[in-house]
């Protein structure tokens, strides 16, 4: 039987952006390692209690929060979604758990782990970066470290999470992460010229 083997998107890429161009003056960008993810829906009350005795914190309070845990977080994409995203060494322990939890909740959870591709952006012209494509209000007041929100980088939908001061999570469909990341090495070139 033929042996299937996962060939990241950006593999094969010829992109114009070289090492150095990555890590310009106060800005770093680069492709995370693939973490496992799971999308949950479904009634909050229900979904937290599994939640809670499958990992030990509960679900985020409001709605694009994140919920952070030993060895996972929990980022709350709008009312009643939230995505998973366990560490790269949790080996299927804490998914398990969970998954065994949910099975007699009324409420959907899919592994979306091959869905996803995420950048990691930081540095102090982050900022600076996000604003020449993203329409959200990123001031300090309103998009704080532990806040996650989709959102459009022009036509590109991203999950944009602020991880902590001055980094960003940035995760994209697979299907779309060779066009990201072209739209990603242009703003770079616009922003290492400003």
């Amino acid at each position: 039987m033929a042996e299937l083997m996962y060939k990241p998107p950006l593999a094969s890429t010829d992109t114009p952006l070289s090492v150095e161009a990555l890590n310009i003056d106060g800005l770093q960008l680069r492709e995370l390692p693939r973490q496992q993810l799971m999308r949950m829906q479904g009634r909050a009350e229900d979904i937290d209690v599994a939640v809670r005795s499958a990992l030990g914190t509960g679900l985020p309070t409001m709605p694009n929060q994140i919920a952070i845990g030993e060895g996972y977080e929990i980022a709350g994409l709008g009312p009643s979604r939230w995505l998973v995203r366990f560490a790269d060494d949790d080996d299927g322990v804490r998914s398990e758990a969970l998954l065994n939890e949910m099975a007699g909740v009324v409420a959907s959870i899919v592994d979306v782990t091959h869905q996803y591709m995420s950048f990691s952006l930081s540095g102090r012209r982050a900022g600076e970066f996000l604003a020449r494509v993203c329409s959200l209000d990123l001031g300090v007041e309103s998009f704080k470290p532990g806040f996650a929100a989709r959102t459009l980088f022009g036509r590109l939908p991203v999950l944009l999470e602020y991880c902590e001061l001055g980094k960003f999570r940035l995760s994209v469909d697979q299907s779309l992460a060779r066009f990201a990341w072209a739209l990603f090495a242009a703003i770079l070139d616009d922003v290492k010229q400003s």
